[in-house]
């Protein structure tokens, strides 16, 4: 870092304040014209920084750097003594922040540490949980958490919306009503396939399923942490509550407590996200499997895709950025939100690893989102339905064969009397976020968000198919079609499975 400008005198010290020789590393001392006074207000911290080297001397500046001199008469600078670093042009003491984070109880170690981020240097913190707080009471706190967030919601709206807190990451605003009951009415008519009878109903909310089967069933067991979301389901079925509606404010340890084999549907529906791991989930559906006698299901849904993450995020970000936003401003802030993602995501292996591990699950059906709104539920979300038995049910011949555009399909399913899986469909739904994903990977850094956009135009017509063309399709030659999502969890293609007409087969049950 050169030699001492004028009138300033640099020093090499040891722990004792003497001089060290050439090329041996010591702190840093400045003294002379340019050393401050002291430090404003903080009397100790001046009488620890500023210090007299010997009687005849002036006042050194201890700046807490390691440096040496060189045999040319110039400094080397060899970073700091203590482990201070800047960030963002703040002079930071890691130690100071692991103080303060080792006095939370539910740690019992602490180390952070200085990392190269996207945007630069940025604290790490690495920490150890406390013996004293078990997985258990931490993961009850993330549950309680999540549902205080909730009742907030539920609180904060007057109106007593059904929809109240369903909003989007795309543009903060509350999801259109429209799609949301499009949303609803699909969920629904997939849960009422099962034949519900006797269900639990795992993060009940307002009602929004319980007041579309409550008639349909003999017992339903509504289980919510909000007491406000509580009192909005009572009240969308009048009081007093039916005989055969009980509603609890309790977590999903709820299922612990029934009966084995007591229920034949449990329904976990948009709330597995909220949950704190996939121990914890794994629990859950052990509990719920354990209540859902043979034959009976466990519908999970809105379960948000990992393997679609990274598309998530960069759709979300290219919504809300502005059109002078870079390239490389954008990439830094998908990173910070892949980073900071708060929610539970999973793949599909989750569920298959879950069946083979525990037993009682004949079969797990991974399938995409029904409906026609291209919003963030739809687009990087899937449902899972575990069918309760201890035999497989015995596999069907289905005939096989590559997605050849829906007139080639129509074709071949008029030619074909049993069942018929068509692999690899493009899903048209992603076009624009699998195009937002790929220009993004191939532009310069310093390119902007409305040059992106142009750059998009040029892509080319779409292929594939939207969903709901081919359920559209089945319904039209009396066929069921499951939209199976591929073992990988992306959800941008996907395979349809088209079984035999409904009076022939117990599927349209």
């Amino acid at each position: 870092i050169g030699r001492p400008i004028a009138n300033t005198e640099v020093r090499v010290v040891d722990g004792r304040g003497r001089a060290v020789p050439v090329g041996v590393p010591g702190e840093l001392w400045i003294g002379g014209d340019g050393v401050a006074q002291g430090y404003l207000g903080q009397p100790e911290l001046t009488t620890e920084r500023f210090v007299t080297a010997a009687p005849d001397s002036g006042r050194f500046y201890r700046t807490g750097d390691r440096a040496r001199w060189r045999p040319d008469g110039s400094l080397e600078f060899l970073g700091r003594v203590d482990r201070q670093v800047k960030i963002l042009g703040h002079r930071v003491e890691p130690d100071e922040v692991e103080s303060v984070l080792s006095r939370h109880r539910g740690l019992d170690g602490v180390a952070v540490v200085a990392a190269q981020g996207p945007n630069g240097t940025e604290l790490v913190a690495y920490v150890a949980p406390s013996a004293a707080m078990s997985d258990t009471s931490v993961q009850d706190a993330h549950v309680r958490r999540w549902g205080e967030v909730w009742e907030s919601a539920y609180t904060e709206d007057a109106e007593g919306s059904e929809f109240a807190g369903w909003l989007s990451s795309h543009t903060g605003e509350p999801i259109p009503v429209a799609e949301m009951r499009e949303w609803l009415d699909h969920t629904v008519d997939r849960i009422r396939a099962l034949n519900p009878r006797a269900v639990a109903d795992v993060g009940v909310g307002v009602g929004l399923v319980l007041r579309s089967l409550a008639d349909q069933v003999e017992e339903y067991h509504g289980v919510d942490l909000s007491a406000a979301a509580l009192s909005a389901a009572a009240a969308c079925l009048g009081r007093p509550l039916p005989a055969h509606v009980r509603l609890a404010q309790a977590g999903p340890e709820y299922l612990a407590g029934l009966a084995p084999g007591s229920l034949d549907t449990v329904v976990i529906n948009s709330v597995a996200q909220y949950f704190p791991g996939t121990d914890y989930l794994r629990t859950v559906l052990v509990d719920a499997v354990r209540a859902v006698h043979p034959g009976g299901a466990v519908f999970v849904g809105d379960v948000r895709s990992v393997a679609m993450l990274p598309d998530f995020h960069t759709s979300v970000q290219l919504a809300r950025a502005s059109p002078l936003l870079t390239v490389d401003e954008v990439r830094s802030a998908i990173a910070r939100q892949l980073r900071e993602e708060r929610e539970l995501c999973l793949s599909p292996e989750f569920f298959h690893r879950l069946a083979a591990e525990t037993g009682g699950i004949r079969e797990v059906r991974v399938e995409l989102k029904r409906g026609s709104a291209d919003n963030e539920l739809s687009l990087f979300r899937y449902d899972v339905t575990l069918m309760i038995g201890d035999q497989p049910e015995p596999v069907e011949p289905v005939e096989r064969v590559a997605w050849c555009g829906l007139d080639g399909l129509r074709q071949r399913l008029a030619a074909c009397t049993g069942g018929l899986t068509v692999t690899g469909i493009p899903n048209r739904r992603l076009d624009r976020v699998a195009a937002q994903v790929r220009v993004l990977a191939d532009a310069e850094d310093t390119a902007t968000v409305w040059e992106l956009e142009r750059r998009m135009w040029d892509l080319g017509d779409p292929v594939g198919a939207q969903p709901e063309d081919l359920a559209d399709l089945a319904a039209e030659l009396g066929r069921v079609v499951r939209l199976r999502v591929v073992p990988s969890g992306r959800l941008d293609t996907f395979d349809a499975v088209f079984l035999p007409p409904a009076d022939d087969t117990e599927e349209q049950e």
